[in-house]
């Protein structure tokens, strides 16, 4: 990628957070990042291929933040702990890894733009199978079967997501000190 198209995306990517993907006309992408409309569709077609674009970008950074989170956790249980500290830090900005809370860029787009291009619908769908597989692969270990495992990796993905809303939706931003006790007992696995 182009370091222009990558600006490009990045500026995209910020506006489109701040201010909402429907709320943000290609205007106001075009002053954030400095750029002619002729070179913004020199490199995107459209505005959906440009909100497809912010999403992928957003997917790898989330993705190589969770991973951060547990690079050194010795134990699933650890890990899963790392995570939802991780949020903690995120809910209350004190992490610039990912940039200021604003919920989940995957989850607003999705609410936003109903019903969705296809594409723009896949990717956010693609991003958060790929949380939950993260999820798995940690509490594989720990569990007995595939389906228990599965189960687990469900029910942390929904905390997950819970937790995010709340945290953006009714302000509250120590939403994980609810949840903590609740994965101490998911995780006692027999």
């Amino acid at each position: 990628m182009s370091k222009k198209k990558a600006h490009l995306v990045e500026s995209a990517l910020e506006v489109f957070y701040q201010n909402g993907i429907n709320a943000t006309g290609i205007n106001a992408v075009l002053e954030e990042a400095k750029i002619s409309k002729r070179t913004l569709y020199c490199h995107f077609r459209s505005k959906d291929e440009l909100i497809l674009a912010t999403i992928n970008l957003r997917h790898e950074r989330f993705m190589q933040w969770l991973v951060s989170l547990i690079q050194y956790d010795e134990s699933p249980q650890q890990a899963i702990t790392s995570i939802f500290v991780g949020l903690d830090d995120w809910f209350n900005n004190r992490t610039t890894t990912i940039g200021p809370f604003r919920g989940c860029y995957f989850i607003n787009t999705s609410v936003e733009s109903e019903p969705l291009d296809e594409a723009i619908a896949m990717a956010c769908k693609s991003h958060k199978d790929d949380v939950y597989e993260l999820l798995l692969n940690i509490v594989k270990p720990i569990s007995r079967t595939a389906q228990q495992a599965e189960n687990l990796a469900e029910q942390l993905l929904l905390l997950k997501e819970g937790a995010i809303i709340s945290a953006l939706v009714r302000h509250k931003k120590d939403a994980i000190k609810y949840i903590l006790p609740l994965i101490e007992q998911l995780l006692i696995v027999d």
